[in-house]
């Protein structure tokens, strides 16, 4: 070993220092790093030299393995490292893929609330409608009842006989009534009959609109 003495008594700390240098070419010549030397001119003996070549060709071997535990322990850092990225990776697709599935399905559902929310009110606006109808069909069928059970008496002869003239002209009093007029609401007279006329034959009101009600 390039630089040793045998005159000079090595510690187990210097020769490991003697050691690690030595491998690493950091030994110059024949001059050590550092070391002790007795004052006592002790020369070491032959067993002695071979026990400490011993101790630094352990030492040599420890560091040699080490190196290869401290190489294969960063491989499998960089092993690790990769698998979580990858891990993290796939990761922030899926939830990328996730949020945009849910927010299409949160637009579907929007869209059917509202086309809902719509078929809701015009329900609601038909069933009024309706609601409307049917009250105004009573109420024209009530007039009728009062007129056919004796309304006719608050009219004048004249009246009357006019209203009774009309009706045998323009109302065939043969098929049912099914026909309202408005504005007064009264049901005189079928739909055929109804075409042909402009006054309501009950109380000679002017017809702006017909309505034809069924039972």
């Amino acid at each position: 070993m390039a630089g040793y003495r045998a005159d000079i008594v090595y510690t187990d700390e210097e020769g490991n220092r003697y050691v690690q240098n030595y491998r690493y070419g950091k030994i110059l010549s024949t001059t050590p790093i550092s070391a002790k030397v007795q004052q006592d001119h002790h020369r070491p003996s032959v067993k002695e030299f071979r026990q400490f070549i011993d101790r630094a060709s352990d030492w040599c071997r420890s560091f040699e393995v080490m190196a290869q535990e401290n190489d294969e322990a960063k491989r499998r850092m960089d092993e690790l490292t990769r698998q979580a990225e990858e891990a993290v990776y796939e990761r922030d697709r899926e939830m990328k893929r996730h949020s945009r599935d849910h927010k299409e399905w949160q637009l579907v559902v929007q869209e059917k609330t509202r086309e809902a929310e719509e078929v809701d009110k015009a329900n609601q606006h038909l069933a009024k409608r309706v609601a409307e109808l049917e009250a105004r069909c009573r109420d024209m069928k009530r007039d009728n009842q009062t007129l056919l059970e004796g309304g006719r008496e608050d009219l004048t002869l004249e009246e009357l006989l006019s209203l009774e003239a009309a009706l045998e002209r323009r109302v065939c009093m043969e098929r049912e009534k099914e026909m309202a007029f408005i504005p007064c609401g009264h049901r005189a007279c079928c739909k055929l009959c109804s075409d042909k006329l402009d006054l309501c034959p009950l109380c000679r009101e002017r017809i702006t609109s017909k309505l034809h009600i069924f039972d």
